[in-house]
């Protein structure tokens, strides 16, 4: 599912007059496979560290969960971690 279906199912912004939302994503394997591992990821990669820390966004959904998001996956210890952002003007 892409990044804006993710966030409309969601009922991301009912009645809004505008929305705009975004999105980050981390996989990563054994060491890496962490929420620490993609946090340090994040802010050391200046695309995501500023879309981590951009003002505009009023609205900040984190999810993690165990798996690979590679193709083909990776297997054994994985995780897979994605940050959606969002702001709704009404």
């Amino acid at each position: 599912m892409q990044a804006v279906a993710r966030v409309q199912a969601q009922g991301f912004c009912p009645g809004g007059s505008s929305w705009s939302s975004g999105e980050i994503t981390y996989s990563g394997a054994g060491a890496g496979s962490t929420p620490k591992a993609a946090v340090k990821w994040w802010m050391g990669d200046k695309e995501h560290h500023d879309a981590l820390l951009d003002p505009k966004w009023r609205r900040v959904g984190p999810v993690g969960y165990k798996g690979s998001a590679f193709n083909p996956p990776q297997t054994g210890n994985t995780g897979t971690f994605v940050v959606e952002f969002g702001v709704c003007n009404k």
